[in-house]
């Protein structure tokens, strides 16, 4: 199965070390979070790829996630819920060769080092 990414996300352009682990947020008219969550797994010191499953917002979620250029961008026309959404993230990953997955709620937030509790 595959689904369209955001024009210029493709995941061949992902490092081989960050492709085995991926991260997968769903979010929908999520303005308000979405920025500093995926500045969170940009900042990790943990090796992934991240994926957004955009569920068709209505503001101007899936043009600031396009902002990220190391961010997959699954755009769908409407709000599939997010375990729906987190399944098409997984494929997506799987069908990359992920060696793991986890699924990021939009209300909360990767602390990039946990061991030394810095974000």
């Amino acid at each position: 199965m595959k689904f369209n990414r955001c024009p210029g996300h493709p995941l061949d352009s992902h490092p081989p070390e960050a492709r085995k682990g991926f991260a997968i947020v769903a979010t929908d008219n999520g303005m308000e979070w979405i920025e500093e969550r995926l500045q969170s797994l940009v900042n990790s010191c943990h090796p992934f790829t991240t994926i957004v499953v955009e569920n068709g917002s209505m503001d101007s979620t899936l043009a600031l996630v396009g902002t990220f250029s190391d961010v997959i961008c699954l755009p769908q026309d409407r709000n599939l819920g997010f375990g729906r959404a987190g399944s098409i993230g997984s494929l997506e990953a799987l069908e990359a060769g992920a060696e793991y997955v986890f699924l990021l709620a939009l209300h909360a937030k990767h602390h990039p080092d946990p061991e030394s509790g810095t974000e």
